[in-house]
């Protein structure tokens, strides 16, 4: 009975049932009737399962043919073949491995060609499975690679040489690269440069004054970039410097008020840092070319030498810098015609010349005879009294009255300089004041970017960021009530908070809160 069943497991010819069979009669005792039989019934059997674990291998089971042949009794004829065949399936499956792993180091340098002919090695393995499964499986994932590669090229291509509409073309080819690609890491890098690009191009353009065209790129910028706080910024930065390009300096102030909101640890802070600062200096030489002309205007050759050095510090880099030097080339030809005494006709610059390295028309004197400083010293002295006593505006004004060839008009100029500073801190820091007395969100906001403009090292930045924190937790309030009624603007609102603030972090985890609540990420 035992051999009938041990013959019909083995006649099924499966590792499984000839393993069973095996097992069946290999426990017989020399003595048993059937023993002899029951050996050469197992010394076929082992032959068997030993080609069962062969063809196992060939179809790609490593590990089962192993198995299966170490099943092979230790008796038999077959069991001397089993470590040296297990060897050969080792051997053999470990190079196709190096094979496969030395075609995506290939395709992981996008070189598809040396992929495809290093695949090729695998026609010469004795395995049917490598020679023809998985060749063509690596066959089919290199021409699909080749493709996935012309795309990269030309994404790499158009970051160097193209234009948004080329890179917004090539970066939707590379979203058909599956995630399961072995170059879909590198095509996610290549993205994420891609959008980083676009952003530069928007900015090269809103640089240009182009602000629709620079809106237009930022606007198609995909969210899947993850560019998100990039474009909202940026879009805010565009307003701003459209703003300022209509020059007038209610524009310029508002510009910077808009930039200025954008708080520090975003990806544009520095950026829109820069641009307030270049509009500061702006608003200056505004105001520098105002007092010009009005000295201008008095008509005399001292006075327009004196509006002449008031400009002369514009540099060449700056907005104002063409509207100063035409200043000065139409100031100097009225000298010519109204020479100070004892000077000489104003030079009028070269147009890449800085204007404060011009000499004045009074730096080569036939008779040079400057006023003492000991005339003006007094007129000094009286104006730095009046700025210790805060009464900057007076201060100013009294020491504008040393005139140009005076010995103390220079460090006059300077302190006149500081004061201004000083001065424009002060009204800076009282308008924001007043703006935030009316107590609404919008006011404060416009309380805070006003307030952050006063320098770091003027006397009056403690008392700014003093209030710039007290106006700063009252929207961060304002938020949480909106919060109850309305949590989109609750989160827009508490999102402008600047960071640094001790709100800040308040309203972060507030934020963070809301759009849980709303199903958000």
């Amino acid at each position: 009975m035992r051999m009938q069943c041990a013959q019909l497991a083995a006649s099924k010819r499966t590792a499984k049932d000839l393993i069973e069979a095996i097992d069946l009669v290999g426990t017989l005792p020399k003595d048993h009737p059937l023993y002899e039989e029951a050996s050469r019934w197992i010394e076929d059997w082992s032959k068997e399962l030993l080609d069962v674990a062969q063809e196992e291998f060939n179809n790609g089971h490593l590990e089962a043919a192993i198995v299966a042949a170490r099943k092979i009794p230790i008796h038999a004829v077959a069991a001397k073949q089993v470590e040296a065949r297990i060897k050969q399936w080792e051997g053999i499956w470990s190079e196709a491995e190096s094979i496969v792993k030395q075609v995506d180091e290939f395709l992981a340098k996008r070189n598809w060609r040396d992929a495809f002919n290093e695949a090729t090695k695998l026609l010469a393995l004795e395995n049917p499975y490598w020679q023809t499964n998985r060749y063509t499986e690596i066959g089919t994932r290199i021409a699909t690679a080749k493709d996935e590669i012309t795309k990269m090229n030309q994404a790499d291509q158009a970051i160097r040489d193209g234009n948004a509409d080329e890179l917004l073309k090539t970066l939707q080819a590379l979203d058909t690269i599956p995630n399961q690609s072995a170059l879909y890491k590198e095509a996610q890098d290549i993205k994420s440069r891609m959008g980083k690009r676009l952003i530069t191009l928007a900015e090269e353009a809103a640089d240009r004054g182009q602000f629709d065209e620079a809106l237009r790129i930022t606007n198609k910028i995909p969210d899947g970039l993850n560019l998100k706080q990039e474009t909202e910024d940026f879009i805010a930065l565009i307003g701003a410097q459209s703003k300022a390009s209509k020059g007038n300096s209610l524009e310029i102030e508002e510009a910077i008020s808009q930039a200025s909101r954008i708080p520090v640890g975003r990806p544009l802070y520095d950026r829109a840092q820069k641009l307030v600062s270049r509009w500061q200096d702006e608003l200056r030489d505004i105001a520098l070319l105002d007092r010009a002309r009005e000295l201008a205007r008095a008509g005399s050759p001292e006075a327009i030498q004196a509006a002449i050095t008031e400009v002369s510090t514009i540099g060449s880099g700056n907005a104002r810098y063409r509207e100063a030097r035409e200043f000065i080339e139409k100031e100097s030809r009225e000298l010519q015609v109204k020479p100070i005494k004892s000077t000489v006709s104003a030079p009028i610059p070269a147009a890449d010349q800085p204007l404060s390295s011009i000499p004045s028309p009074s730096a080569t004197p036939a008779n040079p005879s400057p006023i003492s400083s000991n005339e003006y010293q007094p007129l000094l002295e009286q104006a730095t009294r009046l700025a210790e006593s805060g009464d900057l505006p007076s201060a100013i004004a009294t020491a504008q009255q040393i005139p140009p060839d005076s010995l103390l008009y220079n460090q006059a100029q300077g302190r006149i300089s500081k004061w201004q500073t000083r001065s424009d801190a002060e009204q800076g820091l009282q308008q924001a004041i007043a703006r935030a007395g009316a107590g609404n969100p919008n006011d404060l906001l416009d309380a805070i970017a006003i307030a952050q403009q006063v320098p770091n090292n003027n006397p009056l930045k403690a008392q700014a960021n003093q209030s710039i924190e007290q106006w700063s937790e009252q929207i961060l309030q304002a938020a949480i009530g909106q919060s109850a009624y309305d949590s989109p603007g609750a989160i827009s609102l508490a999102g402008r908070i600047p960071a640094g603030t001790a709100a800040f972090s308040q309203a972060q985890i507030n934020i963070s809160r809301w759009k849980k609540e709303l199903g958000q990420r």
